[in-house]
Formats: structure tokens, C-alpha cells, sequence
């Protein structure tokens, strides 16, 4: 925790100490034994990877060290920096409906409150990626692949 610590002792994050922190948690995935993908920068700025491998989730070393790396290099720093960086409700409703006119352009019908994740389930379904890469919100998540 000394690592975040040293990276919120001026009560801000910017951009390169976030991402010092996200890079610093996927080396502690890889030095785990985890393969790791990424970072990319996702439509909305944040960073994102996924890890996984052959590993096996009922030994608790190996979930201990998946809860770890986070914990130790990222989970803070990436709170403090999504609080100031995340999307304000406008923003959210702009996108979101920007997203299901996309999709309606591309001739898939959404139904009127649609979720991104709703709007990601069909643009999969009908083969209409474009709209996703360009509006889709939950591409923001850190994943873990098993």
C-alpha cells in the first residue's frame, strides 16, 4: 500500500501516475504467473487489461495473489482518478443515447432504456461492432479471463 500511498500523498492523480499504477499491477500479475494483455486506453480514457492463464482459482495462493496486485498497486489509485475523471450523468445520457441511434442507423431496433451492456448483447448478436468501439461504456471494465 506504500506504493499508492506515495501516489495520493498529494491528494491528486493525474494520467501518468495512474497509469505508473496500472502498470505496476500488471507486473505483479505477470511476476504471478498470469498472462497479461494491455494496457489500452478505452473511449472514455481509463486504462484497461485482462489477465488470466492456467492457473487454478480454488488454490488460495493463487487467489490471494489475483486479490494482491490490485490491492497493492491499483485499487486505490484507480478510485481516486476515476472520481475526477468519470463521466458526469449528462455525459452518460448523451453516450447512451448516441449509442442506440448508432445502432438504429445500422438497423437493429433497441428498445427505449437500453443499458450499454443491453446495446453491447446486439451489437454482437447482429455483427455491428462499429457502434460499440465507438459508444459502448462498459468497456471500461477490467477483466478477468479464467
Amino acid at each position: 500500500m506504500r506504493f499508492q500511498a506515495e501516489i495520493l500523498s498529494d491528494g491528486m492523480v493525474d494520467f501518468d501516475e495512474y497509469e505508473r499504477a496500472t502498470l505496476a499491477a500488471m507486473q505483479c500479475y505477470h511476476d504471478a504467473g498470469f498472462d497479461v494483455v494491455g494496457p489500452i486506453t478505452d473511449s472514455l480514457g481509463f486504462l484497461t487489461f485482462s489477465y488470466g492463464g492456467v492457473r487454478d482459482p480454488n488454490e488460495l495462493q493463487d487467489r490471494l495473489a489475483d486479490l494482491s496486485c490490485e490491492m497493492t498497486y491499483l485499487d486505490l489509485v484507480s478510485a481516486a482518478y476515476s472520481a475526477v475523471n468519470a463521466p458526469t450523468a449528462s455525459e452518460v445520457s448523451e453516450r447512451t443515447l448516441a449509442y442506440a441511434a448508432c445502432l438504429e442507423e445500422e438497423g437493429v431496433a433497441v428498445e427505449a432504456q437500453a443499458t450499454s451492456e443491453e446495446m453491447d448483447a446486439l451489437s454482437i448478436e447482429s455483427g455491428t461492432t462499429r457502434c460499440m468501439a465507438a459508444h459502448s461504456w462498459t468497456a471500461t471494465v477490467i477483466t478477468h479471463e479464467g
